[in-house]
């Protein structure tokens, strides 16, 4: 294991002094590392300064040094060198003899140096006097870019056909009806009629004609089917042949077209009876054609988040005949047009405004194969401004002192060089923390809940710590909505979290939270990316680390590491020149107190 992580380092140390060459090889890298140190230290080693021409370890000017005892060998030899010298004589010879140096007071350079002494004070704090105007200048700004995340919507099209659909069904209904006719006479007692339609017989009435057959003082019943009609009692002072039966009680079911068998009881009959005729009234069943209209529909299960935008009638309306049926409606068939995605928060509009451009976007959920939410990473501009300073005459002259700031001149690759090394660093960090694993960039899984619109939404990317509503969300959420705000989250994708008789009445969206900029981005782009290695479900994120050999695999250098690069600029604390020339000055005066 101990041999494992001294690998490891090495190499870390190789890709930091051959961070992203072309090489994608994380051995061959740390072998040209190593290689490199070697040469260097051999070459200082064995490095001799004889190798320069006209070297030599003993010059004549040695014989001044005698060791810093004494410096008579210097003055005996300083009067024949003055003698001798070409450059001293010249000098010697001609001190006093040139003409002095005439400088004119009304020159223009002389005039400015001499208004400036003069006018110090105003000049330097910029107030305006008859002899020089002082005017503002103009404010210098300074535009630096931070990242802010944010939720856009951008709805689908999605057209449905509506059909009219028309089916006709007998209905049955009951309705009450007369029939009226005659009785065929079988002998004196009986005789049989026919109805045209069944049904449930309530009333009869039955009047006989013939001739006196009848006796009086009997009784004589009528029954049909053998059901009681009622009871006529003839009497000797009446006509014997008119007999009637009649009844508006009764419920006998009779079916249509068979034989009804009348009979007569009670008494003797002398001869047949004439004529009959009967009047019955019975409650029918009957069928009526009802048309049913229904509405088919060509989309089925619509979501909530589509809304009708526009209705168009394809077919108009008027009767149409079904199965002899007239039908009317408006409209036959109609083209619905809805426009599909999430209620959108507006969170992207106020950055928009300030103007932010997008550098990045996410899609965080799909419908009919398209994308209708993003999460949108913008960068958005800070703009500081200065004017502090004035121009007086030619020249600008500062207020307060703060309008000049020296700095000295940085890399301009500092944030790349300090993103690069630092991916080494933690690598071999993470991997030394990791060993029962051996593997680098871990994060963890979490998730927060996507309530319906106008409740409580603890998946928002802004207002944490301000708005009340999310105040109510749980812990983790909230460490979900910094880690978002801060981009150290990667989306993973929404599950429903909870149904109700099969209807999901709660979702929840999953995500990867990783403890850093450096650590997501080399997941996202070099694991998910160039090693097609996924993360897992929504509901069950893998945000595992990525192995030793598996981080040999991964080509640093087609890494953006942008984001980092931004915040190690911002955390970038350089000296000042003022600082410096502080410590230089200090060193200096530290030295000279050694020497004394």
């Amino acid at each position: 294991m101990r041999n494992s992580r001294f690998f490891f380092l090495v190499s870390c140390v190789a890709l930091s002094n051959h961070v992203f060459a072309s090489s994608d090889n994380f051995s061959d890298d740390a072998a040209y590392a190593n290689t490199s140190l070697s040469n260097s230290q051999q070459s200082i080693s064995t490095f001799s300064p004889s190798r320069f021409q006209q070297f030599t370890s003993n010059p004549s000017e040695t014989k001044y040094y005698q060791n810093g005892k004494s410096d008579n060998a210097i003055k005996n030899d300083t009067s024949p060198a003055f003698t001798q010298n070409d450059t001293a004589q010249n000098i010697k010879n001609n001190v006093g003899k040139q003409e002095a140096f005439s400088v004119n007071p009304n020159a223009p350079e002389i005039i400015r140096s001499n208004t400036m002494q003069q006018d110090a004070y105003n000049i330097t704090h910029g107030i305006s006097d008859q002899m020089i105007q002082c005017v503002p200048k103009a404010s210098a700004c300074t535009t630096t870019f931070t990242q802010k995340i944010c939720d856009s919507s951008k709805p689908t099209p999605m057209q449905c056909t509506s059909t009219t659909v028309v089916t006709i069904n007998n209905v049955p209904y009951q309705t009450e009806v007369t029939y009226t006719g005659n009785i065929t006479p079988t002998d004196p007692y009986h005789g049989t009629f026919q109805l045209p339609e069944g049904g449930i017989v309530q009333s009869l009435s039955i009047t006989m004609k013939s001739s006196n057959i009848w006796r009086c003082h009997n009784n004589y019943q009528g029954y049909i089917n053998d059901h009681y009609i009622s009871t006529y009692y003839p009497s000797c002072g009446n006509k014997l042949g008119d007999l009637s039966f009649s009844s508006n009680q009764l419920s006998i079911s009779l079916l249509a077209n068979t034989n009804v068998n009348f009979q007569i009881k009670g008494g003797a009959a002398f001869s047949n009876w004439q004529s009959a005729h009967y009047s019955a009234t019975l409650l029918v069943t009957r069928y009526k054609a009802v048309p049913t209209i229904t509405i088919k529909n060509s989309c089925t299960n619509i979501s909530s988040i589509c809304a009708l935008t526009k209705s168009i009638c394809t077919e108009p309306g008027g009767n149409r005949v079904f199965n002899g049926v007239s039908v009317y409606q408006p409209c036959w068939n109609t083209q619905n047009n809805y426009s599909c995605a999430p209620a959108d928060d507006h969170s992207c509009d106020s950055l928009v405004s300030s103007g932010c451009s997008t550098i990045n976007l996410h899609c965080t959920e799909t419908y009919n194969g398209a994308c209708v939410q993003y999460e949108n990473t913008m960068s958005c501009p800070v703009q500081t401004c200065k004017s502090n300073d004035v121009i007086c005459g030619e020249h600008s002259f500062c207020m307060d002192g703060n309008c000049y700031l020296s700095s000295p001149s940085q890399n301009k690759n500092f944030g790349k060089d300090e993103a690069q090394f630092a991916a080494a660093s933690n690598s071999a960090d993470a991997i030394s923390q990791n060993q029962t694993t051996l593997q680098a960039f871990s994060g963890k899984s979490t998730s927060c809940s996507l309530a319906p619109i106008g409740f409580l939404n603890c998946c928002a990317n802004k207002g944490w710590g301000k708005e009340l509503d999310l105040a109510s969300c749980s812990t983790k959420e909230k460490e979900l909505g910094q880690a978002k705000q801060h981009g150290y989250a990667i989306y993973i994708g929404k599950y429903c979290s909870y149904k109700i008789l099969g209807v999901c009445t709660e979702h929840r969206k999953g995500y990867c939270v990783f403890n850093g900029l450096l650590a997501k981005d080399i997941q996202q782009q070099g694991r998910a990316q160039q090693l097609n290695i996924g993360f897992g479900s929504a509901k069950s994120p893998d945000c595992s680390g990525i192995s030793v050999n598996d981080l040999q695999k991964i080509n640093f250098s087609k890494i953006d590491f942008s984001n980092l690069e931004g915040s190690l600029q911002k955390q970038a604390n350089l000296p000042n020149q003022s600082s410096v020339k502080q410590y230089i000055a200090q060193k200096i005066q530290q030295e000279m107190n050694k020497k004394t």
